[in-house]
């Protein structure tokens, strides 16, 4: 079942070398689940794929953020989206 989801990066784990360089969010709110990296299968559009910004960052706290909508998995904490 296709749902909206939000990636962004994690700056602060990049900083600090960590791996987790990504933060994922289901419905675009909520539990943050961090993965390692995040793929795209399909073809963006602008009804799929919504990039965003916020000078007063969002509900979890971001201030820019991918929305994209379609199916995913997660295998070996890697993100794959199907659009």
């Amino acid at each position: 079942m296709k749902k909206w989801i939000r990636i962004a990066g994690n700056a602060q784990n990049i900083k600090e070398g960590k791996n987790f360089h990504w933060r994922f969010f289901v419905d675009k709110q909520g539990l943050e689940i961090p993965i390692i990296s995040w793929s795209v299968i399909g073809i963006t559009t602008e009804q799929n794929m919504i990039p965003g910004t916020s000078f007063d960052k969002d509900v979890n706290g971001l201030s820019a953020w991918i929305d994209v909508y379609g199916t995913y998995t997660i295998e070996d904490n890697i993100l794959k989206i199907t659009l």
